[in-house]
C-alpha cells in the first residue's frame, strides 16, 4: 500500500498495456502509505475495466490490434481471495481465485513477494488485487489476465 512518486521520462505504451511509461529509477521515492478505507481508493476499486467484462483467463492478441491506449490494470477489492498452489513436473505454480458478484475468476498469480510467504493454498480472505494484462503468449496467441499484486486487507 505504499504511495510513490516518480519522474516519468516519456509515455511507452504497448498495444496491450496502454498506461506504460518509462520511469527514471533514481526518482522513485516513497511518500506515504494508502489507507484501505480511503474513499478515493475504494472508488478506484469500484470501476470495472473493459478486460474484466468476461472472466475467461485470456484475451486473444488480435483484440489489441486497434486498441491504442487501452487500460491494462485494475484494482479489485474482493471478500474471498484464495491462493491456490500446484506442483507438477514443471515446478510450482500459483493461481488466485475469487468471486465478484455472480462471477468466479481463476487467474495466474505472479506476486512473488506474496507467494514466497505461503506454504500452500490459503483459505478465502479479503484482499485487494492488482489485475494486469500480461505479455503475449505465443503458444495460443493470447494475453493472460494475471494477479500481479495481492494486499491482505482487514475484514470490515
Amino acid at each position: 500500500m505504499d504511495i510513490v512518486e516518480f519522474e516519468a521520462i516519456r509515455a511507452a505504451p504497448l498495444p496491450h498495456q496502454g498506461e506504460n511509461v518509462l520511469v527514471d529509477p533514481a526518482s522513485i521515492r516513497r511518500v506515504g502509505v494508502a489507507d484501505p478505507d480511503d474513499a478515493r481508493l475504494q472508488a478506484m476499486a469500484a470501476v470495472k475495466p473493459w478486460f474484466l467484462d468476461d472472466w475467461t483467463s485470456s484475451i486473444p492478441a488480435a483484440t489489441f490490434a486497434n486498441s491504442a491506449g487501452a487500460q491494462s490494470l485494475a484494482l479489485l477489492v474482493v471478500p474471498d481471495f484464495r491462493a491456490l498452489r500446484r506442483v507438477d513436473q514443471f515446478g510450482e505454480h500459483w493461481r488466485g481465485s475469487f468471486a465478484l458478484g455472480e462471477v468466479y475468476a481463476n487467474f495466474p498469480l505472479t506476486d512473488d513477494l506474496y507467494t514466497a510467504a505461503l506454504t500452500g493454498s490459503t483459505e478465502p480472505a479479503p484482499a485487494a488485487l492488482c489485475i494486469s494484462i500480461g505479455e503475449r503468449f505465443d503458444r495460443d496467441d493470447s494475453h493472460y489476465k494475471l494477479i500481479a499484486g495481492v494486499i491482505n486487507i482487514r475484514q470490515v
